[in-house]
């Protein structure tokens, strides 16, 4: 358990791009375990399909003809619901 608590602290340390230096908190042991499964379940995810890929048209308003076309990656958690992708995509980024 200090062990985890410690490594919980340093990656909360690390992340704050700090000196270096983070006293042990609760609420970090907390995030740091929310963080920890959010990132084995979205290892899962893709074994398990839960991952989409959808394509969203920006059309010009003049000749209303497709100017680009933007990815947008979902994902459908079992449990959670849709997951938002401000907290699985840095996840997925930092994982990579």
């Amino acid at each position: 358990m200090l062990i985890n608590n410690a490594q919980a602290a340093m990656h909360h340390a690390q992340k704050a791009h700090r000196s270096g230096m983070e006293f042990f908190k609760k609420s970090i042991s907390t995030r740091e375990a929310k963080r920890m499964s959010l990132e084995a379940d979205l290892r899962k995810a893709v074994e398990r399909r839960e991952l989409s890929l959808s394509f969203q048209p920006r059309l010009s308003l003049q000749d209303l003809k497709v100017e680009a076309v933007e990815a947008l990656l979902r994902w459908s958690h079992p449990q959670r619901g849709m997951v938002p992708p401000d907290e699985f995509i840095p996840l997925a980024e930092q994982a990579a």
